[in-house]
């Protein structure tokens, strides 16, 4: 019993050593790292004599403090064995080693290497190193087989290739963007095609958001048109139609000619190599200046045929139809020489145009199917997001039983709204659609991980510099917060003296949505009013963007989107404004107003100015001697009612009101330049000395300047 007793006591008195021990390695460990010392100071550190006799370890096996806490400690003295394979991304590693993927980081960092959540390590030597120095032992994936196919093969979906000879396969109809600066009247010319009024019903007379429809010109020729806005906040609408389109027809008022977003598509068409037709709009306009247009035409590349050119350029004019004919003929003809074909028998594929959250159907998905025959049941991938096709639908929400390549359709059956610019793909099953839509959802996260990553470096870097200056002057540790402004990725240390408007957008579509995110990105005047977006959505308002928006003395605007009689009341309880618009620019102006409305600092401007000659004391009729600067004015015109400063050797040494203003000892109201007068100011402690310098001052807001582009 006496021998277990002593052995018991033996036990615990190493652990106690040890304990103590540890406790002093971690201390020095902490002073090191504060201290600002390299790496290798810290292992040096790691060599203390203060460890246990009987657990002695390498130094050189030693990592920093973070990696040594978090380290595999085994439960039985074998290694733990982890399967890697060439070419495996960090996060990969850190999954097959079941540990964070901040220690693979901080790992490969002691090592000599800077690598992120998604990098590649294509060098399989420094991979082993990696798996060394977490304690680890590793073999190769499959027994040592090498796999050719990688996680995105294995995960991800994408497009089948495009057999080399298409003649074998039916013609599909043209797919044309009608694309051109706002109010060149590129709808009223799609509502002479399809005999409707579209553009009459569109708010502030502009389109706000991208349109895709066929139209029948007879019985055998169909052509599918996309609509894009032309205002300048609609750039990404634009780039997207391009992108897409087989041919683009090119609006411009014979009015106006060539303007900023003109350019712009004509520079968007040429970047993805479609061919461009001219369509000189509003030529029955009696300011119309065809020949004006055909030589900027020229100018910009884009030489009529008539001249030996290229282009076709046709004068139409929409409203009345004139030259409509000849446009289409143009359109069949250019169609024709480029014998356009697609294979209906392929799986089907398509480009998200448009989305949005509709109040019955949940989120629906305007496409234009590219190839294959979109049929009801089909398992479909965009992005992010998947469905099964419920019902399709076409510009005019009449069901159809199929689409063919070349149609825009509507789609209902969405789990979640599907990005605006994505791949549409068929897949065989939902396990599929799941499988891919999951993977990339990761791969999104991943990247978004990657790019924190890098954001947390520099503000780690900045802290660490500012640590090692303010040790160097010998200053106290301060503690300092800082932001990360995401347009400049710059640092700057926050103030909250400027006022803040906080507001969560929702919108319609995605595209109107972007369109205004775009637009608010472009904000530049911090220094006078901070203008931050709580959150943004599509869709309506909800329960939830009130509940945020009182937490953040915010405000609701909604864009293309109408609020119930029940929300007005919930928001006017929670004390919520709510703000709704149909057109862009009007939004932009209200949140100007706001912003101005918001701005308290001040600046001023200098209305006049005099110099002071002689000083002397006045008896007042009231009995009191007053201070009074005998004056010369320089310019201007000095007003009793103004605010005046004293200036002294370039620096302000009071500022106040006027009692009076004496001309020949006479109390006047005004005295111009020239003009020789006595100042008294209703403070007494006022006391200006000759050779000073007296201005009348106005105070006024300052203007916010932010203006941006296309309003």
């Amino acid at each position: 019993m006496f021998h277990m007793v002593k052995k018991l006591t033996t036990m615990t008195c190493k652990c106690q050593s040890f304990n103590r021990s540890t406790k002093l390695l971690n201390t020095q460990l902490f002073k090191a790292r504060d201290a600002n010392v390299s790496m290798q100071a810290i292992r040096c550190l790691s060599t203390t004599n203060a460890r246990p006799a009987k657990r002695k370890q390498n130094p050189a096996k030693v990592l920093s403090y973070s990696l040594k806490k978090a380290r595999l400690y085994k439960e039985t003295r074998k290694t733990r064995v982890i399967e890697v394979r060439k070419n495996m991304m960090v996060h990969q590693l850190a999954e097959a080693a079941n540990v964070k993927p901040e220690l693979i980081v901080e790992a490969a960092d002691i090592l000599g290497r800077k690598v992120y959540f998604s990098t590649v390590l294509t060098d399989f030597g420094f991979l082993c190193e990696i798996v060394k120095k977490l304690g680890l032992r590793r073999k190769l994936e499959g027994g040592g087989k090498t796999f050719e196919k990688t996680l995105l093969a294995d995960k991800d979906e994408c497009r089948s290739p495009k057999p080399h000879d298409m003649s074998s396969f039916p013609h599909r109809p043209p797919i044309i963007t009608i694309m051109g600066h706002v109010d060149h009247g590129k709808t009223t010319l799609l509502d002479y095609l399809r005999k409707t009024t579209v553009a009459e019903k569109e708010a502030g007379g502009i389109t706000q958001k991208i349109g895709a429809f066929s139209v029948k010109l007879n019985e055998e020729k169909n052509i599918t048109f996309l609509d894009t806005p032309g205002h300048a906040a609609f750039t990404a609408m634009r780039q997207r139609g391009a992108q897409l389109t087989d041919i683009v027809v090119l609006v411009v008022a014979a009015d106006d000619g060539i303007m900023e977003q003109t350019e712009e598509s004509i520079r968007m068409a040429n970047e993805s190599k479609v061919p461009i037709i001219v369509a000189i709009n509003k030529c029955d306009s009696k300011n119309a200046k065809p020949e004006k247009v055909i030589k900027q035409l020229v100018h910009h590349n884009l030489e009529p045929e008539k001249a030996g050119g290229k282009t076709q350029v046709i004068q139409i004019s929409a409203k009345t139809g004139m030259g409509i004919s000849n446009l289409v003929e143009s359109i069949l003809l250019e169609a024709e020489m480029m014998d356009l074909r697609a294979d209906p028998s392929a799986r089907v594929e398509g480009v998200i145009v448009e989305s949005n959250k509709s109040k019955t159907h949940g989120p629906v998905g305007s496409v234009v199917v590219q190839q294959g025959i979109l049929k009801r049941g089909m398992w479909l991938t965009a992005g992010t997001a998947f469905a099964r096709v419920k019902f399709i639908t076409d510009e005019n929400n009449k069901q159809m039983s199929e689409a063919s390549p070349g149609a825009a359709v509507n789609i209902v059956g969405w789990k979640s709204l599907p990005p605006v610019g994505e791949i549409m793909l068929q897949v065989n099953t939902e396990f599929r659609a799941k499988e891919v839509t999951q993977y990339r959802s990761k791969l999104q996260s991943m990247e978004q991980l990657d790019e924190d990553w890098k954001k947390i470096s520099k503000i780690r870097q900045k802290e660490k510099e500012m640590y090692v200056e303010m040790k160097m002057k010998g200053l106290r540790k301060q503690q300092s917060r800082f932001l990360l402004n995401e347009k400049s990725n710059s640092l700057f240390t926050t103030t909250h003296d400027v006022p803040q408007l906080n507001i969560i957008v929702k919108a319609d579509v995605e595209g109107s949505l972007d369109a205004i995110m775009q637009v608010l990105k472009t904000y530049d005047c911090t220094d006078l009013c901070e203008l931050n977006v709580i959150s943004s959505g599509v869709g309506g308002m909800t329960e939830n963007d009130l509940i945020s928006a009182k937490a953040f003395s915010g405000s609701i605007i909604l864009f293309n989107q109408s609020a119930s009689e029940e929300q007005l009341k919930s928001a006017t309880r929670h004390s919520v404004p709510v703000q709704q618009f149909d057109v862009i620019y009007h939004l932009v102006d209200h949140l100007k107003e706001t912003l101005e409305d918001l701005i308290e600092e001040r600046d001023s401007r200098v209305l006049a100015e005099a110099s002071v000659l002689d000083t002397f004391r006045y008896k007042m009729k009231n009995g009191e001697k007053k201070l009074v600067a005998g004056c010369s004015i320089n310019t201007g015109q000095f007003d009793v009612s103004g605010t005046y400063a004293i200036v002294r050797n370039g620096e302000i040494i009071h500022e106040g009101e006027l009692s009076s203003i004496q001309k020949k000892s006479l109390s006047v109201k005004t005295v111009k330049s020239g003009d020789e007068c006595g100042i008294v100011f209703l403070d007494s402690s006022a006391a200006p000395q000759p050779g000073d310098v007296i201005q009348q001052i106005e105070y006024f807001k300052k203007e916010l300047t932010w203006s941006p582009p296309g309003f």
